[in-house]
């Protein structure tokens, strides 16, 4: 997969490589400790990572570092370091072909976030928009298919479900709507108005599967403190609180049913056992 999407994104990636005077005898030197720094099962943070780096006397200011792990996850092939080596973590992969990745990945994608078109996987992917169709034509007898408004979506064949109310508190960048290039049947029309267009880049409520606010996380000395902005069209429900939800003690053991099922606010969770 490396092998096929990353001298795309490298060439995407160009101009703010030469922004942030990063040239291939920096990065063949930060791979090169950053292999170091994580071989033999180590693990670290990206702070971590980036206070290393600076003690070698490389920058790490102005987007730098996320440059530095994006060209090393990008040159890695087999050996990807966020947190650790991936050739460490994962056992090796049969090498594809490229039109063998090209079909593969395309029927993932589609197997995990279809219906989807063709612009849909090439912004997912990073791929051209050429080489996004020529892995659809591949692929249509494994989906089933239909055109909307001169769009043609593919799709793994979807089981019937009964229609339930129900909510969700999505994170920043959340594949429901990151994955696609065009979002508008997921995005409440006053929502959007009131988002203009960043609701796929921040952190999303749904309500029966649209986004219809978004929420943000504040971390205190003895709580966590989210605010919700919702749409105004959306009315108060026990499923979706409306103003400001505080999680005190054991804060990791809070899920996000605890979230969505709170009763009217301020919201105080209490600790599990």
């Amino acid at each position: 997969m490396l092998a096929l999407t990353a001298p795309r994104v490298n060439a995407m990636n160009a101009y703010q490589y030469r922004k942030c005077e990063l040239d291939e005898a920096v990065f063949q030197r930060s791979n090169a400790l950053l292999i170091k720094t994580l071989r033999d099962g180590k693990q670290l943070t990206r702070p971590e990572l980036a206070a290393v780096v600076a003690r070698h006397g490389m920058a790490t200011d102005n987007l730098r570092m996320t440059h530095l792990m994006l060209r090393a996850e990008l040159d890695g092939r087999g050996k990807q370091f966020t947190d650790a080596l991936l050739e460490e973590r994962v056992s090796a992969a049969p090498a594809f072909k490229r039109d063998e990745a090209l079909i593969e990945l395309t029927r993932r994608y589609l197997q995990s976030r279809g219906p989807a078109t063709a612009a849909d996987f090439s912004w997912w992917s990073g791929l051209t928009l050429t080489d996004a169709k020529r892995g659809f034509a591949a692929v249509p007898a494994q989906f089933q298919q239909v055109t909307i408004a001169n769009q043609t979506y593919l799709f793994p064949e979807l089981a019937a479900t009964k229609a339930v109310t129900s909510a969700h508190w999505l994170p920043t960048y959340d594949d429901y709507l990151i994955g696609y290039q065009d979002r508008s049947a997921a995005v409440d029309p006053v929502s959007a108005a009131q988002n203009a267009g960043g609701e796929a880049f921040s952190s999303t409520i749904l309500l029966n599967g649209r986004v219809v606010g978004v929420w943000k996380r504040t971390l205190q000395k003895n709580e966590v403190v989210i605010v919700s902005n919702l749409s105004q069209t959306v009315s108060r429900c026990a499923a979706l609180p409306t103003n400001s939800i505080h999680l005190r003690n054991k804060i990791p053991s809070c899920s996000t049913t605890d979230l969505v099922r709170s009763a009217s606010g301020p919201y105080f969770l209490p600790p599990k056992n």
